[in-house]
């Protein structure tokens, strides 16, 4: 299978070289590359992991089911930029989620994915997002092949569970994050919201 890899390279990911090992050529394109209609010749599939910009409407016709994303929130759950930090403040359910690409921000069809669990005391921002990052690439290489063979049926999101939040909402928010920034620990960031809001 040709594979489109869209996001963070061999050095923040082992997914690529996991997808070669598995007999598949894999072309990359970096988190802050926009990709055009020359990207996509002779390709069977796009992978988008940590991918920064929005892939057009026309590839996405095109390609249709068969653009996946890769992205660390339960969804419809903290859709958008930093789910992590929403899913910290808000103190809402972590996990991860692999659905199609459709026209909208992390609204496709889900394939498949897996509960991560209440943040521990101890949790910084960081470590909550490391976690999440490693059960991610775990949960896609156990369901790899079956997604590879088209064998999991995917579904609608429950819009009665959705939220989204922009890159500029979680940034209005750095300022709570302090000298520690993603080592601020989740139960510090929850205590300073509350205050900020005093």
């Amino acid at each position: 299978m040709n594979i489109l890899f869209l996001g963070y390279d061999t050095f923040d990911t082992e997914l690529i070289e996991y997808l070669e090992a598995d007999g598949n050529i894999v072309k990359h394109i970096p988190a802050h590359l926009k990709i055009y209609p020359s990207d996509i010749v002779d390709i069977d599939l796009i992978i988008s992991y940590g991918y920064k910009c929005i892939i057009k409407k026309d590839i996405i016709n095109k390609f249709k089911n068969k653009i996946i994303n890769l992205h660390i929130s339960l969804l419809p759950r903290n859709r958008g930029m930093y789910p992590n930090l929403w899913s910290a403040l808000e103190d809402t359910i972590s996990g991860v989620s692999i659905h199609y690409i459709d026209e909208g921000i992390d609204t496709g069809d889900i394939l498949t994915q897996r509960l991560g669990g209440k943040f521990m005391p101890s949790d910084t921002l960081k470590t909550s997002y490391m976690r999440l990052r490693h059960l991610l690439e775990w949960h896609f290489m156990f369901k790899w092949h079956d997604i590879k063979a088209g064998k999991i049926k995917s579904r609608k999101q429950d819009e009665r569970y959705s939220s989204y939040h922009t890159k500029q909402e979680g940034e209005a928010l750095f300022h709570l994050l302090g000298d520690e920034f993603w080592d601020c620990k989740v139960s510090t960031l929850r205590e300073r919201a509350k205050n900020d809001k005093k």
